[in-house]
């Protein structure tokens, strides 16, 4: 997402100009996941920022306390109007990881 808004500004990890607080609720992960995201987008538009690093202090499948940190910036280069929940689901993969496939309205 951050490469969307600015491409390459998240290459390097050298400083953060701003730090905000996270924390969310929602009915299951693939919620939360897209409320997450929605809510990082708001602070980018609102602080003129965009995020880069993310510290999870609390991570379950409904409940998210995070610090993200970012980079202020003059302009985005691309605008995204939504972070969408069409055909979005986390799932657990036979490697035991994590994937989903997320839509940006743009």
């Amino acid at each position: 997402m951050a490469n969307i808004l600015k491409e390459d500004i998240c290459d390097r990890e050298d400083s953060f100009d701003i730090k905000s607080n996270i924390v969310l609720k929602a009915t299951d992960q693939t919620c939360l996941l897209i409320d997450f995201l929605s809510e990082v987008l708001s602070h980018s538009y609102l602080e003129k920022s965009i995020y880069c690093k993310v510290i999870f202090i609390k991570l379950t499948a409904t409940d998210v306390i995070a610090d993200i940190y970012g980079k202020k910036t003059i302009g985005f280069d691309e605008e995204i109007k939504a972070v969408t929940y069409h055909e979005a689901e986390v799932v657990k993969t036979r490697g035991n990881t994590w994937e989903t496939f997320i839509i940006f309205d743009i």
